[in-house]
């Protein structure tokens, strides 16, 4: 939700236990995009299916933020310099990471606002998306996130990279 004012923030202030709350300025418009990856035991870092996220659809949640899906075919119409930005993020997101242990399927969410890009959320596990991604990948050719998942358990190489604005132009437009 939203909070304008302080005592907004105080009488929201979570009561459970863990008490964890995140708080930022509310960047709006804004452009929501995903990512999905996959980190192999050597630091790479494979790119799947970038997508812009369809969030707080009427149409199809009642919570303002709610998640909805995510649109393959619009993420064309990015300029290619911020696909290039988004990439450069997820990668180094991957690589920390990696740095920390990790190792395997990972989703990273971002906003576009003022033509800026910001890291929205860190998804260290299989999203939404993911099996959406892995039909986008069938259809090109190219090896999934899940099967990448399981190659980086067992030790096997990384695919070939791919860059972030060529899956972009080259996926199936779902």
């Amino acid at each position: 939700s939203i909070a304008t004012t302080v005592a907004e923030v105080s009488e929201r202030w979570p009561r459970h236990r863990d008490g964890f709350l995140a708080i930022s300025p509310y960047l709006d418009p804004n452009i929501p995009l995903n990512v999905n990856a996959c980190v192999f035991p050597d630091g790479a870092v494979a790119l799947h299916a970038p997508s812009f996220q369809l969030i707080g659809l009427e149409v199809a949640t009642r919570r303002r933020f709610g998640y909805c899906g995510n649109d393959f075919a619009a993420i064309r119409e990015l300029e290619p310099e911020l696909l290039d930005a988004l990439e450069a993020i997820v990668l180094r997101v991957g690589r920390w990471l990696w740095q920390r242990g990790y190792l395997g399927a990972f989703g990273l969410d971002a906003i576009v606002h003022q033509g800026e890009l910001y890291v929205a959320e860190i998804n260290p596990r299989f999203q939404g998306s993911s099996s959406l991604a892995a039909t986008l990948a069938a259809k090109a050719d190219r090896p999934d996130m899940f099967l990448d998942h399981v190659a980086a358990f067992l030790g096997l190489a990384s695919p070939e990279p791919v860059r972030l604005r060529d899956l972009a132009r080259e996926q199936a437009p779902f």
